[in-house]
């Protein structure tokens, strides 16, 4: 069991503490609602709350198709320090070895790193080889190894159960309104900013190029949206998509062109917020119509901006 990175203030070896697991993508109302429960108890018994994760995905050791995330890990990761729900985060390489215990040799080896007497898990969660601590398992290893075991039943948001593969679907329909209701915040990435191709400045559009690689999507289009480098929020923007008219095959990007004069600088990552969907993607006949049909979208996106 490797410990891969740790925030917070860790328990003492010997300091008993309440513990959940879980991957935690999107940090919805759900992972809010779960957190919330577990701090507050954990409070009222003087424990120490932590929230164990995983990095890579255990998809990816365990060769299955990797689930298009919500958010890139480090949002993630962000979003839990920043709910100030719990002492302390650790994240746990999922290896090869890691995927191979039993869930008891995990709960056992958890108990060294971290002297859990009160475990909490989301209602229907499972861990261990081939998934096999499920509930009744994992019941019996509570009366075995002495901890307590809440579930903690599914947050539910209009009678539907929160969950990170309903978000998805809600993402990759285009439903950006109805986001904030099952995240609890607005619809916003943390995405690494990579070189382009400079398509866009020798157009008279200069772009900031981000990678959306492994993330589910919203459909490919024209978005105006607000880019936050670490100096608040600036009026933007984006495009979403392979670009066709100028690229044959290309992995998908977001092209963020500014609409301020407040111009970032050196940016490694920026935070873009997902405001107004203007129009889907397309090919244009030549470059001509690309370029008037880009300058009416931002006519648009300046409209939106001033009005919102």
């Amino acid at each position: 069991m490797k410990v891969l990175f740790r925030s917070g203030s860790p328990p003492s070896s010997m300091q008993a503490c309440a513990v959940t697991i879980g991957n935690f993508d999107g940090m919805h109302i759900g992972h809010q609602g779960l957190l919330q429960e577990m701090a507050a108890l954990a409070r009222w018994r003087n424990l120490p709350s932590v929230v164990i994760t995983f990095s890579p995905h255990p998809a990816t050791i365990l060769k299955k198709p990797l689930p298009a995330l919500i958010y890139p890990g480090w949002q993630n990761l962000c979003l839990l320090e920043k709910s100030g729900l719990v002492d302390e985060i650790c994240v746990l390489e999922f290896d090869a070895d890691l995927s191979h215990q039993t869930a008891e040799q995990f709960l056992v080896d958890l108990k060294h790193l971290y002297p859990f007497t009160l475990l909490f898990l989301g209602e229907g969660a499972s861990f261990g080889h081939a998934r096999t601590g499920t509930s009744l398992h994992v019941k019996d290893l509570a009366r075995k190894h002495a901890f307590e075991l809440i579930y903690h039943p599914l947050e539910k948001y209009q009678n539907t159960p929160v969950s990170s593969s309903h978000i998805r679907h809600l993402i990759q329909k285009g439903a950006l309104s109805e986001l904030p209701h099952w995240l609890g915040r607005p619809y916003k990435l943390s995405l690494e900013n990579i070189p382009g191709q400079q398509q866009g400045r020798k157009m008279g559009f200069p772009t900031l190029n981000f990678s959306v690689e492994e993330l589910v999507l919203p459909p490919f289009g024209v978005y105006a949206v607000t880019l936050d480098a670490g100096e608040g929020p600036i009026p933007a923007i984006a495009n979403l998509g392979i670009a066709p008219t100028l690229y044959l095959d290309r992995s998908p990007l977001l092209e963020v062109h500014i609409l301020s004069d407040r111009i970032p600088t050196l940016v490694h990552r920026a935070e873009i917020t997902f405001s107004v969907f203007l129009r889907p993607e397309k090919k244009f006949d030549n470059l001509d119509s690309l370029q008037e049909q880009i300058q009416a979208d931002i006519a648009l996106c300046h409209q939106i901006h001033t009005h919102t």
